[in-house]
């Protein structure tokens, strides 16, 4: 029975083998045709990733792909088709009103991912909106004006 545990773990190897030869020293040496092969694959997967900034002292005419040039909101950041591997990243303290719409996916190997930068605390998106304008009606009631429907109403 170990024998036959030993022969399953000793199988890959014996292919992986096969990927090497030996120089004229007699010193194993990796195939550099597939590790170049591999290692473009790789620069190419990770090479479309972009990573997006998101901050409150940022301005959506930035590009967003420095936290130099962060964009400024949630407007701009649901404006934009994302691609597998993308990461947009909220900085740490600050706080947004709205909601996030995602229009694309990523993979299961390569998902979209919404994070965060700097320090601080983790940074806030409330998907609500403040209603400005309460004139009183009559005692102890107010009334104000708000052109969207409400599912919720927090006082």
């Amino acid at each position: 029975m170990l024998f036959n545990l030993v022969k399953k773990c000793y199988a890959p190897l014996t292919s992986i083998r096969r990927l090497n030869y030996i120089n004229k020293k007699g010193i194993k040496i990796f195939n550099l045709r597939i590790f170049l092969l591999f290692s473009l694959s790789l620069i190419t997967l990770v090479g479309n990733a972009t990573i997006y900034y998101v901050s409150n002292s940022g301005s959506d005419s930035n590009s967003g792909t420095t936290s130099d040039q962060p964009w400024k909101t949630l407007s701009k950041v649901n404006s934009f088709s994302y691609k597998a591997g993308d990461k947009i990243l909220f900085k740490k303290g600050d706080a947004w009103t709205g909601t996030i719409t995602v229009k694309t996916s990523g993979t299961s190997s390569s998902p979209i991912v919404f994070g965060a930068y700097g320090t601080g605390s983790k940074p806030k998106i409330y998907g609500s909106e403040v209603i400005s304008g309460w004139t009183k009606h009559s005692g102890n009631i107010y009334k104000a004006k708000f052109d969207k429907s409400i599912n919720q109403l927090f006082f």
